[in-house]
């Protein structure tokens, strides 16, 4: 694209903003042999996910852009929360771990796969999942719909629910809004190395009330209703779960007596712990814990006044 002699009023109107269609979410494929990208072809908001072959030079599209689709209420919060305008292919990730090349790619009305570099194919039942994740290995992908945790074996494309008592109000492997909104996960679930077992955070808000939110300007006004924490009220309640794929057994991890905190961050460890971050209330005090079985061991506290600012995200250093 060639660069601007001017810019026009209508231009910095509207989105993407003149001179920033570059490409976004770089990283190099497993083997390192070429570097992916999210990038629109024609300077929109469309983004389509490319391949650049290092040793070649060449590029080409792997997937995208979809054709334009609806999304489900609960996925366009979750875009608004993590301000995200672009539509296509938004998502993509290689499974880390995987003994040959595993990429997964959410496409509009279902989820897509590639293994080995071959053509991506829809992966049967995945259609409005949301946040699909591979394991580790790659051999299965984990999502949401409809409030719970399923997951899926990509060798067979045999379904497993996971969990069975979401409603209205009540999710599982999703981030309530508080965690989308003001501390920035937007993850509800977490595989751990083995692919054997899922963390889920269990979000109950059906004790928030209710609060609605008009719709004007249209031929006919239309009023939408939402469980809205506000300030001093009561939050959604969060219970941190682990579940075993081989026989669908949930613990519950003992996260202190006090169930009106925030879960910061959760994930496994090297060795297979789950470790996780909570959050006081008021904000001032931040725990790193870990959980043998459901019984947790406090690593660090941190203390500040007059509140704590959370910084990224829990990593621990491999041995």
């Amino acid at each position: 694209m060639k660069p601007f002699e001017s810019i026009t009023i209508e231009q910095v109107a509207k989105f993407p903003r003149p001179g920033l269609v570059i490409p976004m979410r770089l990283g190099f494929t497993p083997d390192s042999s070429a570097v992916t990208y999210l990038q629109s072809a024609d300077g929109g908001l469309a983004l389509s996910l490319w391949r650049y072959d290092i040793a070649t030079g060449k590029r080409r599209v792997i997937a995208g852009p979809p054709p334009p689709r609806v999304f489900s209420r609960d996925e366009e919060l979750r875009r608004e929360r993590m301000r995200l305008r672009e539509v296509g292919v938004t998502d993509y990730a290689f499974a880390p771990k995987a003994a040959v090349e595993t990429l997964v790619v959410p496409m509009g009305g279902g989820v897509r796969v590639s293994v080995s570099g071959g053509e991506l194919r829809d992966v049967p039942g995945t259609r409005d999942a949301i946040d699909p994740r591979l394991s580790p290995d790659g051999t299965k992908l984990a999502f949401v719909r409809d409030g719970d945790l399923y997951v899926i074996d990509l060798s067979t494309d045999a379904l497993q629910r996971l969990t069975f008592d979401a409603t209205e109000g009540l999710t599982n492997g999703l981030a309530e809004f508080c965690a989308q909104e003001e501390l920035d996960r937007s993850r509800g679930f977490w595989w751990d190395d083995a692919g054997t077992r899922i963390a889920f955070a269990q979000a109950d808000e059906r004790h928030v009330p209710l609060y609605p939110i008009v719709h004007q300007g249209k031929d006919a006004v239309e009023v939408e209703y939402h469980r809205y924490p506000f300030a001093g009220e009561a939050n959604a309640q969060v219970r941190l779960g682990v579940v075993e794929l081989a026989d669908g057994a949930i613990t519950w991890m003992d996260t202190g007596d006090d169930p009106d905190f925030y879960l910061a961050r959760a994930g496994f460890a090297p060795g297979g712990k789950l470790s996780a971050q909570t959050l006081s209330r008021d904000q001032r005090d931040l725990r790193l814990v870990t959980f043998d079985g459901r019984e947790q061991r406090q690593l660090i506290h941190e203390h500040s006044e007059p509140w704590l600012n959370l910084d990224g995200d829990t990593r621990f250093q491999e041995r």
